[in-house]
């Protein structure tokens, strides 16, 4: 007798975790395969435990100081892969067990969330990315003033996200949000997998095939939005917005586009009775505090809207999609979920986009400028920056092509692979909606990673026997692993933050006098975390070395009457290096310039970075700005 297919091979389960006895079967015999799925899970569990520490302990014996051109995989230990690979091994494995089978699969994915994503908290001696740096100071200025910078950046004109954590400051009596930096990134994908399981099993409607989903999800989002960030929090509103629109308040009700090409009833005269064209939709149980979740979606829709830019139009074009397929029941979001962003852009954030319109529309349905834009802005650099480029294209490229391959092979006469297709390809309309260079592109991606993992889920299950789906599992998660190390940790040699840079700029800024320029020769430098409006922080975008950067240093530094430093970093020069082919050692040949130059002092200096005080000289200031 050949085996069942996947869509099939679920069992009945009984509260109780145990499998329940069918007809005519033997109580011992139930009871020794009762026996035998309780050892399979224990198993399963003993072996999640083995990778977690196994991977603790390679992670732990992982030195910082091998990160190299490639990122945090040249500084891994041999032992960190042969954790993930049992733990894929294992996830996939478990796809069979019955005894507790959710709690022995969320435990895998849990372990594995905190393998790959907190890899970089495990070996790096500071939280990481300068952006985050950057959002924890403006999260200090608004716990400590109460009041917004509407001028001094955009972001303060989405300012949800800030507005809420430095309340949670104040609440918790929290001194800085520093603290929240080294693991935000775990804590986004652990509840990011809780969220992509719930919208899977009712979009797919199986729970093993939610379990394939959400077991994809980890590797498959190397994007790296997920830092202490509004976007990480934006997408984390998303997904549950989804998942209340879906779940809770879903629906399976006529799709609109049947509805349009119906075709109209003819009378059939008198004495015989109507037949209709189809069978009407089935109904389904009103769910109960339907107001309740009425209201948690305002209160979602309103964090997106007032927290990020892109974030509101991917949840209008979802929420659209969700309505014309009739997969829920509430139709009055589609209008009010794009009059809320609309809303928010036309007043709330009109100090921005009065001064940046051309930038909001200006690449409004320029298709190819706006492709062009989003790809070849990040293939720069030198040939290792390039590589990781390549990298993180072939890894979308093989996911969407996974996602491609299951909606073609998915049959469904329910209209659950056209709603899921949908979603899909709805997160490609954002490339016509503006130009966000590079940004767009992955966050393009990640809107599309929902649906494609259920694609992908949907392609696994259509494989003729269980054993091949959960080969075919344990190889895409074994694929997925070294491109998402590369992909996702591939640029670590300038995004981690190192304590020698940290502690520099915090000296400087105990040191300089207030209003003072502070100049860094790029953007890639942990700073403003601390009083953002003390001092003038300067950012140049050196991208060439010769006779002409000297003069343009002392350009950025001389206005001030109240005194300008140079800030050089490692952050600066590995950036430099590799994402503008500069020479390697270009950040020691802008130090011998400072250091030659009567107008510049070292004043701070440790392993990771130098610090230079302009001392104007008249006479010599004159010859260096020619």
């Amino acid at each position: 007798m050949p085996h069942p297919r996947l869509d099939h091979s679920e069992p009945e389960v009984v509260p109780d975790g145990g499998q329940s006895q069918p007809p005519g079967v033997p109580v011992s015999r139930v009871q020794a395969g009762g026996t035998r799925e309780k050892r399979r899970s224990l198993l399963g569990f003993a072996l999640c435990l083995a990778g977690l520490a196994i991977g603790f302990y390679a992670l732990k014996h992982s030195p910082a100081a091998s990160i190299g051109r490639y990122g945090l995989i040249q500084a891994l230990s041999p032992l960190y892969y042969i954790a993930l690979l049992l733990l894929i091994i294992s996830f996939a494995w478990s796809l069979r067990a019955k005894w507790h089978r959710s709690a022995l699969l969320g435990t895998h994915l849990a372990f594995l969330v905190f393998l790959v994503h907190g890899a970089p908290a495990m070996i790096e001696a500071a939280p990481r990315f300068a952006t985050a740096y950057l959002h924890v100071g403006f999260v200090g200025y608004i716990a400590n003033t109460g009041t917004l910078l509407q001028n001094y950046d955009a972001r303060f004109s989405w300012p949800s996200f800030f507005e809420g954590v430095a309340m949670l400051d104040k609440v918790a009596g929290v001194g800085s949000a520093d603290v929240f930096l080294r693991w935000w990134p775990v804590a986004m994908n652990l509840i990011y997998v809780a969220l992509i399981f719930g919208i899977a099993n009712g979009l797919l409607r199986s729970e093993l095939k939610a379990w394939v989903a959400a077991g994809l999800f980890p590797l498959a989002n190397w994007v790296g939005q997920d830092y202490f960030s509004p976007q990480a929090t934006g997408y984390l509103l998303y997904l549950a917005f989804l998942y209340v629109l879906i779940v809770p308040l879903g629906a399976r009700d006529r799709p609109a586009w049947q509805s349009l090409f119906r075709r109209r009833r003819v009378d059939p005269g008198p004495g015989r009775q109507a037949q209709p064209d189809e069978p009407p939709p089935q109904g389904q149980e009103r769910p109960r505090a339907v107001g309740f979740y009425l209201g948690v979606l305002v209160l979602l829709m309103a964090a997106m809207a007032t927290g990020h830019q892109l974030t509101p139009i991917m949840a209008v074009i979802s929420t659209i999609v969700l309505v014309a397929a009739g997969r829920t029941r509430v139709r009055g979001v589609a209008v009010v979920v794009p009059l809320m962003a609309i809303g928010w852009i036309c007043y709330g954030a009109v100090t921005f986009w009065s001064g940046h319109i051309g930038m909001l529309i200006g690449g409004f349905g320029n298709l190819g400028g706006n492709v062009g834009s989003a790809v070849v802005q990040r293939v720069t650099g030198n040939p290792a920056h390039q590589h990781i480029v390549d990298i993180r294209l072939l890894t979308a490229a093989f996911v969407w092509g996974l996602a491609l391959l299951g909606a073609l092979t998915w049959r469904s006469r329910n209209g659950d692979r056209t709603v899921v297709l949908l979603l899909f390809l709805g997160s490609f309309c954002m490339i016509a909606g503006g130009n966000y260079g590079g940004e767009g592109m992955l966050r393009i991606y990640l809107f599309s990673l929902p649906p494609a993992v259920c694609l992908i889920a949907a392609l696994i299950f259509k494989l003729p026997r269980f054993w091949q789906g959960q080969v075919a599992l344990g190889c895409a998660l074994a694929l997925l692993t070294p491109l998402f190390l590369l992909a996702r940790w591939g640029n670590e040699l300038y995004e981690m933050a190192r304590p020698g840079e940290l502690a520099a700029v915090t000296k400087l800024q105990e040191t300089a006098a207030p209003d003072s320029s502070l100049v860094s020769l790029n953007g890639f430098i942990a700073w403003k975390y601390t009083n953002i409006l003390e001092f003038q922080y300067l950012s140049m975008d050196v991208q060439t070395l010769g006779p002409q950067t000297l003069p343009q240093v002392t350009a950025m530094v001389d206005n001030n009457p109240r005194g300008g430093y140079v800030i050089i970093t490692a952050d600066q020069t590995e950036y430099g290096w590799l994402a503008y082919g500069l020479p390697r050692d270009w950040g020691t040949t802008v130090e011998r310039m400072l250091a030659h130059s009567p107008n510049y002092k070292l004043i701070i200096k440790n392993p990771d970075a130098e610090v230079f005080q302009y001392i104007p000289h008249p006479a010599v200031t004159a010859v260096e700005k020619k």
